[in-house]
């Protein structure tokens, strides 16, 4: 994907990725169309794709600037950056999304662990959840 800044309003709402707009490459070529219909031409090669889990870190860093920095980050921050990430969902998905990044914290949750879930958050919306995407329209072709 290669990323280009989006028109600039002066201010920015919600996530740093909600606001670039992105165009699908392979190897610096722009593809033709949206990728989803362009599976169809490829469902007899198989292609290998992954994730780390840092991979987000730097549009962590931009939304939530907290995490590099000894300033506090409070789990509001988090609970902020999915409702922006959930928003289409509404409170419901909202709330599943909280339950699912906060279920194993227990009831002392460090500094670290808030700022490594912020992370986790956004490596799974900008590059986890894209990839399952494409996984299975690849399958599906």
């Amino acid at each position: 994907m290669a990323l280009c800044p989006g028109p600039s309003t002066g201010t920015r709402a919600g996530p740093v990725v909600r606001n670039l707009i992105l165009g699908a490459t392979i190897d610096g070529d722009f593809l033709p169309d949206v990728p989803e219909n362009l599976f169809h031409n490829a469902a007899n090669f198989g292609y290998i794709s992954g994730v780390n889990d840092m991979d987000g870190h730097f549009f962590a860093g931009l939304d939530v600037p907290s995490i590099n920095s000894m300033v506090q980050t409070s789990s509001e921050d988090l609970k902020r950056l999915l409702g922006d990430f959930t928003k289409e969902k509404g409170l419901e998905g909202k709330d599943r999304a909280i339950s699912t990044y906060t279920s194993t914290w227990g009831t002392q949750v460090s500094q670290e662990t808030i700022k490594k879930t912020v992370v986790d958050v956004e490596t799974d919306f900008i590059f986890l959840i894209p990839i399952q995407v494409a996984l299975y329209l690849h399958a599906n072709a």
